[in-house]
Protein backbone atom coordinates (compact mmCIF):
# COMPACT_ATOMS: atom_id res chain seq x y z
CA UNK A 1 0.00 0.00 0.00
CA UNK A 2 3.17 2.47 1.06
CA UNK A 3 4.62 1.22 -2.36
CA UNK A 4 1.46 2.46 -4.75
CA UNK A 5 1.12 5.74 -2.59
CA UNK A 6 4.33 6.49 -3.08
CA UNK A 7 4.13 5.53 -7.24
CA UNK A 8 0.53 7.90 -6.83
CA UNK A 9 2.42 10.84 -5.64
CA UNK A 10 5.63 10.01 -7.72
CA UNK A 11 3.33 10.26 -10.70
CA UNK A 12 2.94 14.19 -10.20
CA UNK A 13 6.18 14.66 -10.90
CA UNK A 14 7.15 17.42 -8.28
CA UNK A 15 10.25 16.27 -6.04
CA UNK A 16 9.08 18.05 -3.35
CA UNK A 17 5.41 16.68 -3.02
CA UNK A 18 6.17 12.81 -0.74
CA UNK A 19 4.24 10.22 0.47
CA UNK A 20 6.13 10.01 4.53
CA UNK A 21 5.25 6.54 5.94
CA UNK A 22 5.06 5.98 9.88
CA UNK A 23 9.35 6.18 10.05
CA UNK A 24 9.75 8.93 7.82
CA UNK A 25 7.12 10.85 9.23
CA UNK A 26 9.04 10.61 12.85
CA UNK A 27 12.10 11.62 10.75
CA UNK A 28 10.54 15.06 9.67
CA UNK A 29 9.07 16.11 12.98
CA UNK A 30 12.72 15.25 14.27
CA UNK A 31 14.30 17.87 11.52
CA UNK A 32 11.72 20.49 13.17
CA UNK A 33 12.87 19.78 16.43
CA UNK A 34 16.56 20.21 15.42
CA UNK A 35 18.39 17.42 16.55
CA UNK A 36 19.07 13.95 14.39
CA UNK A 37 21.39 11.47 13.59
CA UNK A 38 22.93 11.64 10.16
CA UNK A 39 25.81 14.21 7.82
CA UNK A 40 24.20 17.08 8.27
CA UNK A 41 23.26 18.16 4.41
CA UNK A 42 19.80 18.93 3.25
CA UNK A 43 19.36 18.19 0.00
CA UNK A 44 17.03 18.33 -2.95
CA UNK A 45 16.39 17.27 -6.46
CA UNK A 46 17.42 19.64 -9.15
CA UNK A 47 17.48 18.54 -13.00
CA UNK A 48 16.94 14.99 -12.18
CA UNK A 49 20.09 14.68 -9.81
CA UNK A 50 20.20 14.44 -6.53
CA UNK A 51 21.64 18.01 -5.03
CA UNK A 52 23.51 19.22 -2.28
CA UNK A 53 21.64 22.24 -1.14
CA UNK A 54 23.93 23.23 1.63
CA UNK A 55 25.75 21.37 4.25
CA UNK A 56 24.76 22.48 7.72
CA UNK A 57 27.51 24.36 9.74
CA UNK A 58 29.51 22.12 11.96
CA UNK A 59 28.35 18.87 11.04
CA UNK A 60 29.91 15.83 9.85
CA UNK A 61 29.38 17.08 6.12
CA UNK A 62 30.94 20.83 6.19
CA UNK A 63 33.89 19.27 7.81
CA UNK A 64 34.63 16.39 5.18
CA UNK A 65 34.61 19.55 2.27
CA UNK A 66 30.65 19.15 0.81
CA UNK A 67 29.35 22.10 -1.04
CA UNK A 68 26.33 23.86 -2.07
CA UNK A 69 25.74 22.36 -5.46
CA UNK A 70 27.49 19.12 -5.42
CA UNK A 71 25.93 16.74 -7.13
CA UNK A 72 25.31 13.00 -5.09
CA UNK A 73 25.50 10.12 -7.55
CA UNK A 74 25.66 7.34 -5.88
CA UNK A 75 25.18 6.97 -1.98
CA UNK A 76 27.53 3.99 -1.03
CA UNK A 77 26.44 1.19 -3.95
CA UNK A 78 23.24 2.33 -5.03
CA UNK A 79 23.04 4.81 -7.76
CA UNK A 80 21.05 8.35 -7.38
CA UNK A 81 19.97 8.18 -11.39
CA UNK A 82 16.28 7.36 -10.30
CA UNK A 83 15.93 7.91 -6.38
CA UNK A 84 13.39 9.69 -4.39
CA UNK A 85 14.10 12.19 -1.84
CA UNK A 86 12.90 10.58 1.39
CA UNK A 87 14.95 7.09 0.07
CA UNK A 88 18.11 9.49 -0.46
CA UNK A 89 17.27 10.71 3.45
CA UNK A 90 17.01 7.11 4.04
CA UNK A 91 20.19 5.92 2.98
CA UNK A 92 22.28 9.30 4.12
CA UNK A 93 21.03 9.13 7.60
CA UNK A 94 22.55 6.11 10.36
CA UNK A 95 23.69 5.61 13.11
CA UNK A 96 26.35 8.04 15.04
CA UNK A 97 29.66 6.39 14.55
CA UNK A 98 28.61 4.51 11.61
CA UNK A 99 30.33 6.20 7.80
CA UNK A 100 27.99 6.48 4.16
CA UNK A 101 30.68 7.42 1.34
CA UNK A 102 28.67 9.74 -1.15
CA UNK A 103 30.13 10.26 -4.58
CA UNK A 104 30.08 13.65 -5.91
CA UNK A 105 30.56 15.07 -8.74
CA UNK A 106 31.38 19.11 -8.61
CA UNK A 107 31.01 21.86 -10.66
CA UNK A 108 34.35 22.33 -13.21
CA UNK A 109 35.47 18.79 -11.70
CA UNK A 110 36.69 16.14 -14.55
CA UNK A 111 35.40 13.58 -12.25
CA UNK A 112 33.51 12.34 -9.71
CA UNK A 113 34.97 11.97 -6.15
CA UNK A 114 34.38 9.29 -3.61
CA UNK A 115 33.68 11.19 0.14
CA UNK A 116 33.35 9.12 3.18
CA UNK A 117 31.33 11.06 5.88
CA UNK A 118 31.10 9.93 9.56
CA UNK A 119 27.47 10.43 10.95
CA UNK A 120 26.96 11.97 14.33
CA UNK A 121 24.27 13.76 16.26
CA UNK A 122 22.97 16.83 14.54
CA UNK A 123 22.45 19.58 16.34
CA UNK A 124 21.24 22.14 14.02
CA UNK A 125 22.08 25.67 15.66
CA UNK A 126 19.40 28.74 14.56
CA UNK A 127 22.02 31.64 14.37
CA UNK A 128 25.02 32.62 15.46
CA UNK A 129 26.72 36.27 15.36
CA UNK A 130 30.19 38.13 16.08
CA UNK A 131 31.36 42.09 16.38
CA UNK A 132 34.13 40.99 13.24
CA UNK A 133 34.90 44.96 12.86
CA UNK A 134 33.75 47.92 15.47
CA UNK A 135 29.97 48.28 15.00
CA UNK A 136 29.42 45.55 12.23
CA UNK A 137 28.07 42.92 13.20
CA UNK A 138 28.04 39.33 10.93
CA UNK A 139 24.70 37.47 11.32
CA UNK A 140 24.77 33.92 10.03
CA UNK A 141 21.02 32.92 9.98
CA UNK A 142 21.08 28.89 9.26
CA UNK A 143 17.28 28.00 9.34
CA UNK A 144 14.21 29.13 10.02
CA UNK A 145 12.42 26.75 12.45
CA UNK A 146 10.12 27.53 14.96
CA UNK A 147 12.55 28.62 17.71
CA UNK A 148 14.15 31.02 15.40
CA UNK A 149 11.79 34.17 16.27
CA UNK A 150 12.95 33.86 19.77
CA UNK A 151 16.40 33.41 19.60
CA UNK A 152 16.66 36.06 17.28
CA UNK A 153 14.83 38.99 19.94
CA UNK A 154 17.39 37.18 22.12
CA UNK A 155 20.35 37.93 20.32
CA UNK A 156 19.17 41.61 19.00
CA UNK A 157 19.10 42.43 22.00
CA UNK A 158 22.80 41.53 22.73
CA UNK A 159 23.50 42.68 19.11
CA UNK A 160 22.41 46.51 20.79
CA UNK A 161 23.62 46.65 23.46
CA UNK A 162 26.85 45.47 22.15
CA UNK A 163 26.94 48.48 20.11
CA UNK A 164 26.04 47.07 16.50
CA UNK A 165 25.45 49.62 13.96
CA UNK A 166 25.94 47.75 10.78
CA UNK A 167 24.67 44.02 9.75
CA UNK A 168 26.11 41.65 7.20
CA UNK A 169 23.05 39.05 7.15
CA UNK A 170 24.52 36.03 5.79
CA UNK A 171 21.70 33.63 4.64
CA UNK A 172 24.28 31.53 2.36
CA UNK A 173 23.21 28.08 2.78
CA UNK A 174 20.18 28.46 4.75
CA UNK A 175 18.28 25.92 3.23
CA UNK A 176 14.79 27.75 4.47
CA UNK A 177 12.25 25.77 7.07
CA UNK A 178 9.10 26.88 8.18
CA UNK A 179 7.48 29.64 5.95
CA UNK A 180 5.68 31.87 9.28
CA UNK A 181 9.54 31.77 10.80
CA UNK A 182 10.98 33.47 7.81
CA UNK A 183 7.93 36.11 8.01
CA UNK A 184 8.10 36.65 11.95
CA UNK A 185 12.12 37.04 10.86
CA UNK A 186 11.41 39.59 8.16
CA UNK A 187 9.81 41.94 10.98
CA UNK A 188 13.09 42.45 12.90
CA UNK A 189 14.42 44.01 9.54
CA UNK A 190 11.00 45.94 8.38
CA UNK A 191 8.70 48.45 9.23
CA UNK A 192 5.06 47.44 10.32
CA UNK A 193 2.35 46.68 7.58
CA UNK A 194 5.13 45.48 4.45
CA UNK A 195 4.21 42.23 2.41
CA UNK A 196 6.86 39.92 2.74
CA UNK A 197 5.23 36.81 0.79
CA UNK A 198 2.02 35.46 -0.95
CA UNK A 199 0.85 32.55 -2.39
CA UNK A 200 -0.27 31.85 -5.64
CA UNK A 201 -2.04 28.42 -6.67
CA UNK A 202 -1.74 26.56 -10.52
CA UNK A 203 -4.97 28.44 -11.50
CA UNK A 204 -3.75 31.77 -10.98
CA UNK A 205 -5.48 32.49 -7.84
CA UNK A 206 -4.50 34.53 -5.14
CA UNK A 207 -3.72 32.61 -1.47
CA UNK A 208 -2.66 33.69 1.81
CA UNK A 209 -0.78 37.43 1.90
CA UNK A 210 1.57 37.75 5.29
CA UNK A 211 2.42 41.06 6.25
CA UNK A 212 5.06 42.36 8.80
CA UNK A 213 2.77 42.79 12.24
CA UNK A 214 5.61 45.34 14.25
CA UNK A 215 8.09 47.56 13.24
CA UNK A 216 11.45 45.54 14.07
CA UNK A 217 14.57 46.60 15.93
CA UNK A 218 16.75 46.44 12.91
CA UNK A 219 14.95 48.31 10.90
CA UNK A 220 16.86 51.47 10.43
CA UNK A 221 20.39 49.98 10.98
CA UNK A 222 22.50 49.68 7.58
CA UNK A 223 22.20 45.98 6.33
CA UNK A 224 23.98 43.57 3.64
CA UNK A 225 22.72 40.46 2.80
CA UNK A 226 25.11 37.35 1.71
CA UNK A 227 23.26 34.93 -0.49
CA UNK A 228 24.18 31.83 -2.56
CA UNK A 229 23.13 28.61 -4.52
CA UNK A 230 22.66 27.03 -0.71
CA UNK A 231 20.09 29.67 0.21
CA UNK A 232 16.58 28.61 -0.20
CA UNK A 233 12.93 28.71 0.12
CA UNK A 234 12.33 30.65 3.14
CA UNK A 235 15.91 32.17 3.35
CA UNK A 236 15.31 33.34 -0.68
CA UNK A 237 11.99 34.95 0.75
CA UNK A 238 13.76 37.24 3.70
CA UNK A 239 16.53 37.94 1.46
CA UNK A 240 13.92 38.84 -1.37
CA UNK A 241 11.63 41.19 1.09
CA UNK A 242 14.26 42.88 2.80
CA UNK A 243 15.78 43.66 -1.01
CA UNK A 244 12.14 44.66 -2.02
CA UNK A 245 11.09 46.74 0.88
CA UNK A 246 13.75 48.50 2.07
CA UNK A 247 16.09 48.34 -1.23
CA UNK A 248 18.90 46.28 0.37
CA UNK A 249 21.86 44.72 -1.47
CA UNK A 250 22.08 41.19 -2.15
CA UNK A 251 26.03 39.74 -2.46
CA UNK A 252 27.32 36.52 -3.24
CA UNK A 253 25.71 33.54 -6.05
CA UNK A 254 22.46 33.28 -7.16
CA UNK A 255 20.42 31.04 -5.36
CA UNK A 256 18.61 27.56 -5.51
CA UNK A 257 15.13 28.57 -6.77
CA UNK A 258 13.17 26.73 -4.30
CA UNK A 259 9.32 28.99 -4.62
CA UNK A 260 6.99 26.58 -3.90
CA UNK A 261 5.10 25.91 -1.20
CA UNK A 262 3.99 22.90 0.92
CA UNK A 263 1.41 21.23 2.99
CA UNK A 264 1.47 18.67 5.51
CA UNK A 265 -1.84 16.36 5.39
CA UNK A 266 -1.65 13.77 8.23
CA UNK A 267 -2.98 10.35 7.49
CA UNK A 268 -3.09 7.78 10.22
CA UNK A 269 0.40 8.23 11.65
CA UNK A 270 1.55 8.52 8.00
CA UNK A 271 1.69 12.00 6.56
CA UNK A 272 1.46 13.45 2.76
CA UNK A 273 3.67 16.46 1.85
CA UNK A 274 1.90 18.25 -1.18
CA UNK A 275 2.82 20.68 -3.01
CA UNK A 276 -0.12 23.22 -3.02
CA UNK A 277 0.97 26.79 -4.52
CA UNK A 278 3.85 28.82 -5.42
CA UNK A 279 5.09 31.95 -3.40
CA UNK A 280 5.77 35.12 -4.56
CA UNK A 281 7.96 37.96 -3.91
CA UNK A 282 6.55 41.65 -2.55
CA UNK A 283 6.76 42.55 -6.10
CA UNK A 284 4.52 39.53 -7.78
CA UNK A 285 7.63 37.89 -9.13
CA UNK A 286 7.79 33.90 -8.66
CA UNK A 287 11.89 32.61 -7.93
CA UNK A 288 11.16 28.89 -8.53
CA UNK A 289 13.69 26.89 -10.33
CA UNK A 290 15.09 30.39 -11.13
CA UNK A 291 16.72 31.91 -7.76
CA UNK A 292 17.47 35.27 -6.95
CA UNK A 293 20.03 37.33 -8.73
CA UNK A 294 21.95 38.88 -6.48
CA UNK A 295 23.49 42.82 -6.83
CA UNK A 296 26.94 42.24 -6.89
CA UNK A 297 28.27 38.49 -8.07
CA UNK A 298 31.06 36.82 -6.17
CA UNK A 299 32.02 33.87 -6.99
CA UNK A 300 33.30 31.53 -4.01
CA UNK A 301 35.99 29.15 -5.59
CA UNK A 302 37.32 26.00 -4.91
CA UNK A 303 40.64 27.61 -4.40
CA UNK A 304 38.99 30.21 -1.52
CA UNK A 305 37.26 27.48 0.56
CA UNK A 306 40.67 25.52 0.14
CA UNK A 307 42.84 28.99 1.38
CA UNK A 308 40.01 29.63 3.89
CA UNK A 309 39.15 33.52 2.25
CA UNK A 310 36.04 34.63 2.19
CA UNK A 311 35.74 36.50 -0.79
CA UNK A 312 31.74 37.59 -0.55
CA UNK A 313 32.03 38.67 2.82
CA UNK A 314 35.30 40.80 1.87
CA UNK A 315 33.05 42.38 -0.79
CA UNK A 316 29.67 42.83 1.61
CA UNK A 317 32.61 44.69 4.06
CA UNK A 318 33.28 47.01 1.17
CA UNK A 319 30.27 47.82 0.48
Amino acid sequence: VYGAIKGLVGSLGDPHSVFLNPEDTERFFEDLSGSFEGVGIEISIRDGLLTVISPLKNTPAERAGLRAGDKIIKIDDTITSDITLDEAVRLIRGTGGTTVVLTILRKGADRAEDIPVVRDTIIIPVLDWEMIEPGIVHLELFQFAENTEDELRNETAKMLSDGAERIVLDLRNNHGGLLVSSVRAAEFFLEKDLLVVSERFSDGRKGSEFYTNRSGPLRGLPLIILVNQGTASAAEILAEAIRVNRGIELVGETTFGKGSVQELLNIGSSSLKLTVAEWLTPSGESIHENGLKPDHEVEFTEEDFEAERDPQLDRALEI
